[in-house]
């Protein structure tokens, strides 16, 4: 097995482990909020009502998104303008 399969498989266990841990709590829908935040970061904290945690943690996801995508965009065009460059002087 490669070694990121195992590093995901490692962190899918943990998060299921922590969700059944809070057998304790009540839910108001049958989704354990560490499941919600597994799936959308922030939904777990919307639904504890700790509605200031769960801003910053999808603020802050949707930051890194818009960042990593304008990254490999912008790598991207650097990548086709050397090439153009290089194919000029070939």
């Amino acid at each position: 097995m490669d070694k990121s399969y195992k590093v995901i498989f490692l962190i899918f266990l943990s998060i299921i482990s922590i969700s059944l841990a809070q057998d304790d709590l009540k839910f108001s829908s049958k989704i354990p909020p560490t499941i919600k935040s597994a799936i959308l970061p922030g939904w777990g904290e919307y639904s504890l009502n700790k509605n200031s945690r769960g801003n910053f943690f999808l603020t802050t996801e949707i930051i890194g998104v818009v960042l990593t995508t304008f990254s490999f965009v912008k790598s991207n065009n650097i990548a086709i303008s050397y090439q153009a460059i290089a194919a000029e002087h070939a």
